[in-house]
């Protein structure tokens, strides 16, 4: 039974505000309810057994705020609020972008689940994308720097790349919200594409030598 034991004292110090909103502790509490009937009428060893599995599974299958990957989130709302937005047509409907500012900056603080967090990174990068500026600029080079980084399949680098790649990201989509003179972009996007080009590959392990 201390396996059984065991598991039910990890349960019982959860701290429930660790993990994220969408988290069913009802199906949670009911498989811990199990497990303390189990251990309290002394059931075969079998069924102690599933019963220390089924809670462990449980707790195991749980994801933690802390888990979650924010980066994207988090740049997009940076970036709203770095935009000047005296460089936008004077049509711009701010109170909309707002509402969509203040509906990501919730999703990340409530940290309901990744797929919330990702939603909420995509809708408020529509929206800017979708800002019309009052320049008329060029945007075929940064525009093609944003396609190459967003082609660049991530998990063919090391931390360091992954690293350098979301930051090469957040920098071309944060120039092209600032650009307001065409030599200083044509310069930025030369600048980009080549940290682009110094980018190296990490080798499986499978491909190196024994």
């Amino acid at each position: 039974m201390d396996a059984l034991s065991t598991a039910i004292v990890s349960a019982d110090k959860l701290i429930r505000s660790d993990y994220i909103g969408a988290t069913d502790w009802d199906a949670f509490d009911e498989t811990l309810a199990s497990a303390r009937t189990a251990l309290e009428n002394k059931n075969s060893q079998d069924e102690i057994d599933a019963a220390a599995k089924a809670l462990n599974d449980a707790t195991d299958a749980l994801v933690t705020k802390a888990s979650l990957n924010t980066t994207a989130l988090s740049a997009a709302i940076d970036r709203a609020e770095k935009l000047d937005r005296d460089s936008y047509v004077d049509t711009t409907d701010w109170a909309a972008l707002d509402q969509k500012v203040n509906a990501a900056k919730k999703a990340l603080s409530d940290k309901n689940s990744q797929a919330d967090l990702d939603a909420a990174a995509k809708t408020l990068n529509d929206a800017l994308n979708a800002l019309e500026k009052k320049a008329v600029l060029d945007y075929t080079l940064i525009d093609q720097i944003l396609a190459k980084a967003n082609a660049l399949r991530t998990a063919d680098f090391g931390k360091a790349g992954q690293d350098t790649i979301a930051a090469l990201k957040a920098k071309a989509l944060e120039t092209k919200d600032a650009a307001d003179d065409q030599a200083k972009l044509d310069a930025s996007c030369i600048m980009l594409n080549r940290a682009l080009l110094a980018l190296r590959k990490t080798p499986s392990s499978a491909n190196l030598p024994k």
